[in-house]
């Protein structure tokens, strides 16, 4: 005990009041100081990235400025043309019909999916509740970016190669999922299930900054090719008068 009563306690103390202020700094720095650096580093990030799209926004610019307006609108035209923004459905089955005609075959019958439009005798179906269901079912499974439609044409051999020849130079996009031939005598029936694709504009969030599309000369050749077909969906749907009491004048 008398060894305990002649240490001198002062010097531990004198040792202990730093050492506990640095423990304390120690600990206290990551708290403060590691937000700080946390929130320093992204706030660098988003600077480089707003550079970034500051630099792309600039040579957006001067590319734009390289375009010329009036030959991209014309070309925008035509690609409306060849892969229009909606179904236009009744200038896309006028245009197969007139094609048809031009060849030389009678179209029978004409059924867009998922309901009948033309026939040649047209029958008044009484839809049963399992057959709605049913084609209801089937409308959920069509593709969102085409019109598909079957199309039943008569005529001999012939002029069913020349419907094919000159459907291939549409300038809407055509394509045929099947083709069926039948013969009954003299008479040659094909049924055909046609499809054309249609794109939608949608809206794709922020697209100011980004970089304009790359027009290879790939590509203008193929356009150049689409927009010189001809075009079988350019007649005029004579929409009648309107504010007349008598709609037939």
């Amino acid at each position: 005990m008398g060894k305990l009563d002649n240490f001198d306690f002062s010097k531990i103390k004198a040792y202990a009041i730093p050492l506990a202020i640095i423990l304390a700094v120690v600990l206290l720095v990551p708290i403060f100081f590691v937000p700080q650096i946390t929130r320093f580093r992204e706030m660098n990030l988003e600077l480089k990235k707003s550079q970034q799209r500051l630099a792309i926004l600039k040579q957006k610019i001067v590319d734009l400025g390289k375009i010329n307006e009036n030959e991209e609108s014309l070309q925008l035209l035509e690609a409306e043309k060849i892969v229009p923004s909606d179904k236009k459905v009744p200038y896309l089955l006028m245009g197969v019909n007139r094609i048809a005609n031009e060849a030389g075959l009678f179209v029978s019958e004409m059924e867009l999916n998922p309901g009948k439009v033309a026939t040649e005798s047209a029958k008044a179906a009484t839809a049963s509740a399992s057959k709605s269901v049913t084609e209801g079912s089937q409308a959920n499974k069509l593709p969102k970016d085409k019109v598909v439609f079957r199309l039943q044409l008569k005529g001999d051999l012939q002029k069913f190669k020349n419907f094919l020849a000159t459907l291939e130079k549409s300038k809407r996009l055509l394509g045929i999922d099947s083709i069926k031939a039948e013969v009954n005598g003299d008479t040659y029936t094909y049924n055909l299930n046609i499809y054309t694709p249609f794109k939608t504009l949608e809206s794709s969030g922020d697209i100011v900054a980004e970089p304009l599309p790359v027009f290879t000369s790939r590509h203008q050749s193929i356009f150049n090719m689409l927009a010189g077909f001809t075009d079988y969906m350019e007649e005029v749907i004579n929409e009648g008068t309107t504010g007349n009491k008598d709609p037939f004048k």
